[in-house]
């Protein structure tokens, strides 16, 4: 079955020495089964790779750098969602949702105006997405550490893994939202600078 998280976790802001509160874990989870076709398992993949790829060259290489990034968006040409569809994403925080759709697949970036930053993809390998992510931080000698990494109390298909990562301009804390299924789900990978 492909899984799908509605409404994926959304990080609210700083605490001291950069610590998250996470708003909304479970809020709006719904859960909704399709027919899985091994061509889904393969796009899947595929769409996995292309989120992370979205994930590093925005929220990653933007860390914390609202206006940058942005500018990165506008000359990437990717359209602003507005309304109804931007509220879904930010929950009310001030912060733009643009439209990166890439090769046919549907992705989604967030970008909140305290610097948060995530990219949402509504059908991903949860596995690859994590695999890729984790890979291509270390081969560019990010220190990456896992900080928590644990299926939702409600809903044990949705998996949570935290981390720290430091590089040699930037430090983040990253949350990744995956749903654990063969045939894929919805999947969320958010950056704040630490």
């Amino acid at each position: 079955m492909r899984q799908t998280l509605s409404r994926a976790m959304r990080p609210i802001g700083h605490g001291r020495r950069g610590t998250l509160a996470w708003l909304g874990l479970l809020a709006g989870l719904v859960i909704a089964a399709a027919p899985a076709r091994a061509a889904d398992a393969a796009l899947a993949v595929d769409n996995a790779k292309l989120a992370v790829g979205l994930f590093l060259r925005s929220c990653v290489e933007f860390s914390g750098d609202r206006d940058g990034l942005r500018d990165w968006v506008k000359q990437s040409g990717f359209p602003e969602i507005r309304d109804r569809g931007a509220e879904i994403f930010l929950y009310g925080l001030p912060g733009a949702v643009y439209d990166a759709t890439a090769n046919g697949t549907k992705l989604v970036l967030v970008t909140e105006d305290n610097g948060s930053c995530s990219a949402f993809v509504p059908l991903a390998d949860g596995p690859t997405v994590l695999r890729e992510l984790e890979r291509i931080l270390r081969e560019s000698r990010v220190k990456l550490d896992i900080t928590a990494d644990k299926s939702d109390p409600k809903e044990s298909k949705l998996r949570h893994r935290e981390y720290t990562a430091a590089g040699a301009k930037h430090e983040w804390q990253m949350l990744v939202s995956t749903v654990n299924d063969p045939a894929g789900g919805e999947a969320m990978l958010t950056a704040n600078p630490w």
